[in-house]
């Protein structure tokens, strides 16, 4: 049993948190078992809070959300109106105003001390 207040008072702060915890682990099992792809953003959004909380390990998290989306979401073809995410276009890139060093190689350095012959 907690002897000070301050202990006492931890005791029903972790209880709180533990039972919200639940309550939430069991909504997002939940979630995740009747997953679809109209439901799929709203089952991502619960996999990141918790994932937030520490409730699950960031990578265990990340892991879900990949499964989710390849059983449930964007398919694999990536056309527009097919339901999956429509690539941006490629940017072009602006020729640089400088000269790359890469493009021209520095000449070879001469010796830069002269050699007085020995008599």
């Amino acid at each position: 049993m907690a002897n000070t207040s301050s202990a006492k008072k931890a005791i029903r702060q972790a209880a709180r948190r533990t039972t919200a915890n639940v309550r939430f682990k069991s909504s997002l099992r939940a979630s995740l078992k009747s997953a679809s792809p109209a439901t799929i953003s709203a089952t991502i959004s619960l996999i990141d809070k918790a994932a937030k909380r520490h409730l699950m390990h960031p990578n265990r998290a990340a892991r879900l959300k990949s499964q989710l989306m390849r059983t449930h979401g964007a398919p694999t073809t990536k056309r527009p109106g097919a339901g999956g995410v429509v690539p941006k276009p490629a940017e072009t890139k602006k020729p640089s105003a400088t000269k790359s060093k890469a493009t021209t190689p520095k000449p070879a350095k001469a010796a830069t001390r002269k050699r007085i012959p020995k008599k």
